[in-house]
């Protein structure tokens, strides 16, 4: 699976997600604080030195962590996140395991967090 290539299509189909709906609106969980996100993530996988199926599943759930926010109210934005972030990464090929390890990723952030 070329990882890298995904890493796009989520990337483009999260800054578009936000650029087109209310989450657009929203003063915290935005673009930018995704953006920052994604950014951090890469940083902290780099020093890991992930291999790549686990260095998308870490950048993708980044990019897909508030995204819920744009499907309903703050509680449970994580789910309903994961739960959109699954659905696009099947239409791409994401095999069942990747799904799951990406889904653990997502779900971590709910408060309280238990990575």
């Amino acid at each position: 699976m070329n990882y890298s290539s995904l890493i796009e299509q989520v990337s483009g189909h999260i800054t578009t997600t936000f650029s087109t709906s209310i989450a657009r609106n929203l003063f915290y969980h935005n673009l930018k604080h995704t953006e920052m996100v994604v950014n951090n993530a890469g940083r902290i996988a780099g020093h890991y030195k992930l291999n790549d199926r686990d260095y998308f599943v870490v950048i993708a759930a980044a990019w897909f962590h508030d995204i819920g926010y744009n499907a309903g109210e703050a509680a449970e934005h994580e789910l309903r996140g994961a739960g959109m972030a699954e659905e696009f990464l099947r239409l791409w090929g994401v095999f069942s395991a990747t799904l799951m390890a990406f889904r653990n990723c997502i779900l971590s952030t709910s408060m309280p967090q238990h990575p």
